[in-house]
């Protein structure tokens, strides 16, 4: 292991990744520890979903249900396999909420409701808050972005598919990343017992990432695995939008830029002239019984952000 330089620094600039394969590799060894960036020279071996990691296709939808499908993949990991889902919103639900969810995006970039996590390197993120789930939880007037763009709805029935139904916490917040900014590497805890993930926006790329060998891991969301054989393998996920995907809330990600080679310290714009180099997704937690997130601050033993 090697002390890298401090965790506001730009890891990518100073490790000389200046393409989006070096900044994978570079991220994937990467981790801020007592606010320093630490790395580590590692094999990583690269997974592509196939029939090996596919499991079944679930059937366990509503009635009319928000998902086109469901798709659940095995991944090998340390002490045992993991398993981890795509859900694919239904198209015309996915047009509407997208929209929705890039103007509360925009809204609450605008007034600065967020923070940048300790993960987030030139990236914005909402605080993170507390999904009430039925009216008696609150105030019949309240109508907050999570039910009023549909985000709950998926959110439900995707618990529901994941068997985890029942009274325990969510919580939820919006993500916006620019062309340069990225998530280092973190997970989000034990207390976390799933990790949903709704892709809203790719943002466009650069067109120096068109020309780049690797330019399908522009904005992708990259997990972490461990192996027997191995040091890791890892697996990049597009960021299609409207696809909700859910991980086990101990498994490690990052998320990758979609520009390098320059600095990646980049503030967020906040006007509408920034909106459509913006990566936008949706982070929510689903707690484990009797777990509880300290909303608007990382939840205990969390890094705090998400894709």
């Amino acid at each position: 292991m090697q002390a890298g330089p401090t965790a506001r620094a730009d890891l990518l600039s100073w490790a000389g990744a200046n393409t989006l394969e070096a900044a994978a590799k570079t991220l994937l060894s990467a981790k801020i520890i007592h606010g320093r960036w630490i790395t580590c020279a590692e094999s990583l071996t690269r997974l592509h979903l196939d029939a090996h990691h596919f499991q079944e296709e679930h059937t366990r939808l509503n009635e009319p249900p928000s998902f086109a499908s469901h798709s659940i993949f095995n991944l090998p990991d340390l002490p045992m396999s993991i398993t981890i889902h795509r859900f694919v919103v239904t198209d015309r639900l996915a047009t509407s909420t997208c929209s929705q969810l890039l103007i509360e995006a925009h809204s609450q970039r605008t007034l600065n409701s967020g923070t940048q996590g300790l993960s987030s390197v030139g990236g914005w993120r909402g605080h993170e808050q507390l999904f009430l789930r039925s009216a008696s939880d609150a105030d019949s007037s309240v109508n907050p972005w999570y039910a009023r763009t549909g985000v709950l709805d998926y959110v439900s029935e995707a618990m529901a598919c994941l068997g985890c139904e029942g009274a325990r916490h969510i919580g939820g917040w919006l993500n916006a990343n620019g062309p340069r900014a990225y998530n280092a590497l973190h997970d989000h805890g034990t207390t976390v017992q799933w990790t949903l993930i709704l892709f809203v926006e790719p943002g466009a790329n650069p067109s120096a990432a068109a020309t780049d060998a690797a330019q399908d891991l522009a904005g992708a969301l990259l997990l972490r695995t461990s192996s027997d054989s191995h040091d890791g393998h890892w697996l990049a996920i597009p960021p299609t939008p409207g696809e909700l995907w859910a991980l086990p809330g101990h498994v490690e990600h990052c998320v990758m830029p979609r520009d390098v080679g320059v600095s990646s310290k980049e503030e967020v714009t906040a006007g509408p002239a920034g909106a459509s180099s913006m990566r936008v997704s949706v982070a929510v937690n689903v707690y484990r019984p009797g777990c509880a997130p300290r909303c608007g601050q990382p939840a205990a033993g969390v890094s705090d952000d998400m894709n």
